[in-house]
């Protein structure tokens, strides 16, 4: 077994890269909604690094293709800002993919519509 430095480098190198492993999920489920890859519209991919470098922002999903709680979690794992990313552990807490605001037909039904049935 191989350990980790309790400080210093090895530790921000191993935390860096599970900010990526998010930014990656969010590019992944962006892919899943749209049928392409955000940021798709760079013919060179020079051009699409550099600019997805300069950007303020994450990519936006068409209001009309997701609830807006799925439009925020793509936000938190797309966030410019890789500290201000969740960690990896925090993301099966996000509404958008708790399995109680999934109904039988595995659809997104939101938070409301469950608390809805239960009342």
């Amino acid at each position: 077994k191989q350990e980790v430095g309790t400080g210093g480098d090895e530790v921000t190198a191993l935390n860096g890269w599970k900010k990526a492993d998010v930014w990656a999920l969010g590019c992944t489920y962006f892919e899943m909604i749209t049928g392409k890859p955000p940021w798709n519209n760079y013919s060179n991919p020079v051009a699409a690094m550099y600019n997805i470098a300069m950007c303020k922002s994450a990519p936006q999903l068409p209001a009309e293709k997701v609830h807006a709680d799925g439009q925020e979690f793509l936000q938190f794992c797309c966030n410019i800002d890789p500290e201000k990313r969740p960690h990896v552990s925090h993301l099966i807490y996000h509404k958008y993919i708790k399995a109680e605001n999934i109904n039988e037909h595995g659809q997104y039904v939101g938070e409301e519509k469950i608390e809805k049935q239960h009342q």
